[in-house]
């Protein structure tokens, strides 16, 4: 089982890479449990991501996407 997070998202609609990565960089027998969580969600969350997606489409969101 692979656990992805979606940062700063929250919905697979809003992220353009979900089938890309899904799809295209994960084989198709891997279990995906994706998950779609704020930084304030994740504060609060004891939850470990084995892969962490960050689209940065405005850097001012969030002070590291500069």
């Amino acid at each position: 089982m692979i656990k992805i997070l979606f940062f700063s998202r929250t919905c697979r609609e809003e992220v353009w890479e979900y089938d890309f990565i899904l799809n295209e960089l994960l084989t198709s027998n891997i279990n995906v449990e994706t998950h779609f969580l704020s930084f304030e969600e994740i504060e609060n969350t004891d939850q470990t991501f084995d892969v962490f997606v960050y689209s940065c489409r405005d850097p001012k969101e969030y002070e590291w996407g500069s």
